[in-house]
């Protein structure tokens, strides 16, 4: 590969290096923030000694972004479980809440098919929401959706009806 120009960004603290095969043909043009210099010089090799105050000078405006402290892993971590204890209590209270929770507690003490598929739901989703919870950090991509559980097995007037009320 033959460096065939490198190009300094006016708009932006970058370089654009582009290689030509000896038919004049673009092998490969990239574009190098000022962070990634030493990246730049490793593709150039031996290129790298003739344009070095160029990369010296896109280099000298990189700054380096600080590393978040632990307490503030720490927030992000809480306000995403936080999140997701919101996304798994919305999603089972858009089915049952408030006095159905009783009517559902009266059914599964009484141990009625349709009170238990329905605690039996609702434990599916919240065990869910426990193994996602396990798996959060900083970082990890947020998964806030339920709906994989489909709806409540059963009405609250079927727990009702069945539990005789």
């Amino acid at each position: 590969m033959i460096l065939k120009q490198l190009i300094k960004y006016t708009n932006a603290p970058a370089l654009e290096a582009t290689w030509v095969d000896e038919n004049d043909v673009v092998i490969k043009c990239h574009a190098y923030s000022n962070g990634q210099m030493d990246m730049l010089r490793a593709d150039l090799g031996a290129d790298a000694v003739e344009h070095e105050a160029l990369i010296a000078e896109i280099e000298a405006t990189y700054v380096p972004t600080a590393a978040p402290s632990q307490a503030e892993l720490d927030a992000i971590v809480s306000a995403k479980i936080e999140a997701l204890w919101q996304a798994a209590d919305k999603y089972t209270s858009s089915y049952i809440s408030g006095v159905a929770i009783g009517i559902l507690t009266i059914g599964v003490m009484q141990k009625k098919p349709k009170a238990l598929a329905v605690s039996a739901w609702s434990s599916s989703v919240w065990t869910e929401y426990y193994v996602r919870k396990a798996l959060v950090t900083s970082n990890s991509a947020d998964n806030h959706d339920f709906s994989s559980f489909g709806p409540i097995p059963y009405s609250v007037p079927e727990l009702q009806a069945e539990a005789g009320l």
